[in-house]
């Protein structure tokens, strides 16, 4: 025990050199350096290795010049060893940062991994809670399903994004088909795929992505955003209004991406867009042939510019396109032979371009009944001149 307490003192850790310490240090070694310096210029200027002993005495400009050389040389001396000092600490730090880097991209991909990996689980747990017989349980799925969207968006995954989506329009078609069962969680699914095709939605909560819901969709669709998204709502069947049969699709805006509105089922019932802007994009639309093979598509106060209609039916006698107080700022209405409405009819409608313009193959009105009635044409636009239908010598 004894042996120990003498030795414990001198296992202290020694106190650090104060600072004042290190100046008067640092001093010293420069005082000595220049010292030598001066000894050997001095020895240089004498031819002696005993310079202060030697007969001949040094002048004070020779003094002057060996102590001004002595101290330009430890000058250029210490700046040397500075310069060579700060190059080994710049190259360590290098390879320290190096090698730090290495490390946080090995831990960057381990965890990318280890997301990836948690993402999937949780996929494969919603997708179970979405298939449940218990309803909270399937509408939980269906939730947790809509945030992976968010998640996988964050992850640049478009692919698992993609795949998010098309589960939930696959249980859809199942909620069609198993009314009992399922049908209010289709009511859900449906409220969750058209609540992510809005305006003004953060960046990445938009789904511009593929989205079938042939034949399960609603006839009434309000505030519909189409921006790069490929959707599919094919089969949308008019709802019975007593009388007739009627769709709404309210206060829509296209910019880009397409539309499907082929096999609709209007039987002799009409799809009424309403307050709505198409700047772009595609829509496609057709009648239902196994239905009465009638209908017609209204757009009610619309604003047109470059959107592409086609009408995919090789009847001209499957659907009439009506358009009311609207206005066609660029754009065409070209169809081809076998693409061609029933008729077209304009009222109340505004042209700043002439959108009848095309080749005479690809017009398609020669046998399209064409209405316009109390519209409005900008200066320079060619005036339109009344014909008799050949079918009809009665009727113009």
């Amino acid at each position: 025990m004894y042996w120990k307490r003498r030795e414990s003192p001198t296992a202290a850790p020694k106190e650090k050199v104060s600072l004042w310490g290190l100046v008067l240090l640092g001093f010293l070694a420069s005082l000595a350096l220049i010292s030598a310096l001066s000894y050997v210029f001095a020895a240089y200027t004498t031819q002696s290795l005993t310079p202060l002993g030697h007969q001949q005495t040094l002048t004070a400009d020779q003094q002057a010049g060996i102590l001004r050389n002595a101290v330009t040389a430890a000058a250029a001396l210490g700046v040397g060893v500075t310069l060579l000092l700060t190059y080994r600490r710049q190259r360590a730090t290098e390879e320290n940062l190096s090698i730090t880097n290495s490390l946080l991209e090995l831990q960057q991909r381990q965890h990318d991994t280890q997301v990836v990996s948690d993402l999937r689980d949780r996929y494969s747990l919603a997708a179970e809670q979405l298939g449940s017989k218990k309803l909270p349980l399937a509408i939980a799925g269906v939730h947790s399903i809509e945030s992976l969207t968010d998640e996988w968006w964050a992850q640049r995954n478009e692919v698992e994004r993609q795949n998010c989506v098309s589960l939930l329009t696959e249980f859809l078609r199942l909620a069609k088909k198993d009314r009992d069962n399922l049908s209010d969680v289709g009511s859900v699914i449906t409220a969750t795929i058209l609540g992510r095709l809005k305006a003004g939605l953060a960046e990445g909560r938009y789904w511009g992505l593929h989205i079938n819901m042939a034949y399960q969709a609603p006839s009434n669709i309000p505030d519909l955003y189409v921006n790069g998204a490929q959707l599919d709502l094919r089969g949308v069947r008019a709802e019975d209004r007593g009388d007739y049969d009627i769709g709404f699709m309210t206060r829509w805006y296209m910019a880009a991406g397409s539309v499907d509105l082929t096999d609709l089922q209007l039987d002799m019932g009409n799809l009424l867009f309403q307050d709505s802007v198409f700047h772009g994009g595609t829509i496609r639309y057709s009648v239902d042939e196994n239905g009465s093979g009638h209908g017609r598509i209204d757009f009610s106060r619309c604003t047109f510019s470059g959107t592409t209609f086609e009408n995919l039916e090789q009847s001209r006698d499957a659907v009439s396109l009506t358009f009311k107080d609207c206005r066609f700022e660029d754009g065409s209405f070209s169809f081809a032979t076998y693409q061609r409405p029933k008729s077209l009819s304009f009222m109340n409608c505004t042209f700043d371009k002439n959108i009848f313009a095309g080749s005479k193959e690809m017009s398609g009105f020669d046998v399209t009944e064409l209405l316009i009635h109390n519209c409005e044409f900008a200066d320079g636009l060619q005036k339109l001149e009344s014909r008799r239908a050949p079918e009809d010598p009665e009727r113009n």
